[in-house]
């Protein structure tokens, strides 16, 4: 149990500083222990606490999250606590460091071209994804994926990539913090002033719009799992992706039973083919991506957890998380 109640903090902690959780949510889980009362701060200043931690103090989010089990970028490889110089580096270092990053996963995000036909090019792709309209944006993702033009597997490569969100091991600096922050303001897309500057250089503009792109992909998908499940069932079977898996395990056993998100299946088991002990890291982000889509049921199902932690899943889905089991997420 104890050890559980601490994967909870860590999550809560987590939902915290990347702001998906209201001040009510936070409060409620403050309440119950998960996170911790600021000394300095009167109640009403909840919000306001969690916004400066959120875009303002990247660094000190890092430290805070290591003590729970996250690397820092400002911990000595030998753990104990020591503090590494590190070089600061420039924005131009920056950007190819970024650039040969972007080669790297470039594959992954080529099928979200399908979802922007009109485009000619990968930087125009992002931006007419990110000009579209809510309807518009699910309009096009049902039909990609009900045609298999876009399957569930190549979505979820996009919505689970993590790679320009960790820290930079070596990384140090003022252009460093600066991208930090653009990344945690595009989750809002509210950039302070002084970090404007850095979108200048073209690598970094463009992971900032793929950014997002992410974060309205991610919106879209959960909208088209309220109002269409059987179809991300349909698809998530034709084409599985582990952490995609678990995001919508978590969302189904978030919704009390008898609900509309619960009663288009009408069996259900218990979820044992991907133990949480053996995949905490893909449960870690399975959560974080869970919380924004519906963050209430699923602070709500996450303390209930820690009493019964239990999961449940649509009858057929142990058999897909046995054929995830040794693939990448």
């Amino acid at each position: 149990m104890e050890s559980h109640e601490s994967e909870t903090a860590f999550l809560a902690r987590s939902f915290e500083a990347d702001g998906v959780l209201s001040p009510e949510q936070i409060a409620f889980l403050r309440q119950r222990g998960f996170l911790h009362t600021p000394r300095h701060s009167e109640p009403e200043d909840y919000e306001e606490d969690r916004r400066r931690a959120a875009r303002f103090e990247l660094e000190d989010r890092d430290n805070e999250l290591d003590d729970l089990g996250v690397r820092s970028i400002r911990r000595s490889p030998a753990g104990r606590g020591r503090t590494r110089h590190l070089q600061d580096w420039s924005a131009h270092d920056l950007a190819s460091h970024l650039g040969t990053q972007l080669e790297a996963v470039g594959s992954r995000l080529l099928p979200l071209a399908h979802l922007a036909p009109e485009a000619d090019t990968w930087s125009e792709t992002l931006v007419v994804l990110r000009g579209l309209d809510c309807d518009e944006r699910r309009r096009r993702m049902a039909i990609a994926l009900d045609s298999g033009f876009l399957t569930f597997a190549e979505l979820w490569d996009v919505l689970a990539l993590e790679t320009f969100r960790e820290p930079i091991a070596e990384a140090s600096g003022p252009a460093y913090r600066a991208f930090r922050a653009a990344l945690q303001a595009a989750d809002h897309e509210q950039i302070p002033g002084k970090y404007a500057s850095i979108l200048a250089h073209e690598e970094i503009a463009l992971i900032y719009q793929l950014t997002c792109v992410q974060r309205l992909l991610h919106q879209t998908a959960g909208r088209i799992w309220i109002e269409s499940p059987r179809l991300i069932a349909r698809c998530l079977r034709q084409s599985p992706h582990r952490v995609g898996l678990l995001v919508h395990v978590l969302l189904f056993n978030c919704q009390p039973r008898g609900s509309a998100a619960r009663e288009w299946s009408p069996r259900d088991e218990e979820f044992g083919c991907l133990p949480p002990e053996d995949h905490r890291d893909e449960y870690r982000l399975a959560w974080r991506l869970a919380a924004p889509l519906d963050a209430g049921a699923v602070v709500s199902f996450l303390v209930d957890s820690v009493v019964e932690p239990c999961l449940r899943c649509p009858l057929g889905w142990n058999e897909i998380g046995y054929r995830v089991r040794g693939t990448n997420p």
